[in-house]
C-alpha cells in the first residue's frame, strides 16, 4: 500500500497528475531593515484565471503576541469588504463575521520578540480576480505560533467591487514587517 502511494505521489510531483493547473510566480517581495509598515504588489498582470499570494511574515514588536495581516485592493478602503473567519488554537474555537470593513483579515503572524520563533504563514486564493463581472472572493488559510500559543484559521472575504484587481497591498495593523518576511504572488492558469 505505501508503494502504491508513493508511486502516486511520484506521479504528481513529475506532472502525471492529470494536468492541473499552472503556477507562475510574478513577483516577491523580501522584506530588508525592519522599519517598512506595508508592502503591495503594483500592476499586477490581467492575463491569469486567478491569483494566489503566499506570505511568511512577523511583526516588529518588543513583546510576544500577535497581529493581524491587513489586505486591500486597488487602494479601496471606503467599508467594501465583507469578511468570515474560523480560528483554532487547540484548546478552543472562535468565529467572527463582519461587514463594511475598511480592509480584509488575513490572518495573524507572531511578533519578533523571541527570535527563535517562527514565521506566521498565510496561503491566500483570489478567484477570477480580473473579473468585472462579479465581486471578487477571497480564502485564506493562516497559521502561527509562539511561546504563548499556536493558532490556525480559515476565513474568507468578499470585495464589494466588480473592478479588476491591479494592485494589492498589505499592512500588519500599522507595525512594521519584520525583516525576512516574503510575500510573494502567483499567477494562475487554468483550473
Amino acid at each position: 500500500m505505501s508503494l502504491m502511494l508513493l508511486g502516486i505521489l511520484n506521479a504528481q510531483a513529475a506532472g502525471g497528475g492529470g494536468g492541473g493547473p499552472a503556477y507562475d510566480l510574478l513577483e516577491t517581495i523580501n522584506v530588508a531593515g525592519g522599519s517598512t509598515t506595508s508592502v503591495a504588489f503594483d500592476s499586477i498582470p490581467q492575463d491569469y484565471s486567478h491569483l494566489q499570494i503566499r506570505i511568511a511574515a512577523k511583526a516588529v514588536y518588543a513583546n510576544n503576541g500577535h497581529f493581524a495581516i491587513k489586505a486591500n485592493f486597488n487602494n479601496s478602503s471606503s467599508q467594501y469588504y465583507q469578511l468570515h473567519r474560523l480560528v483554532g488554537d487547540g484548546s478552543s474555537v472562535s468565529s467572527q463575521a463582519g461587514s463594511s470593513d475598511t480592509d480584509m483579515w488575513w490572518g495573524y503572524i507572531p511578533t519578533l520578540q523571541a527570535s527563535s520563533e517562527g514565521f506566521g504563514t498565510s496561503v491566500v486564493d483570489l478567484l477570477d480576480y480580473s473579473s468585472e463581472n462579479k465581486n471578487t472572493t477571497v480564502r485564506v488559510l493562516n497559521g502561527y505560533t509562539n511561546s504563548q500559543k499556536a493558532s490556525v484559521s480559515l476565513s474568507s472575504s468578499l470585495w464589494q467591487n466588480t473592478e479588476a484587481i491591479t494592485k494589492i497591498s498589505f499592512d500588519v495593523d500599522s507595525f512594521p514587517i519584520a525583516s525576512g518576511s516574503r510575500f510573494s504572488l502567483y499567477g494562475i492558469k487554468g483550473a
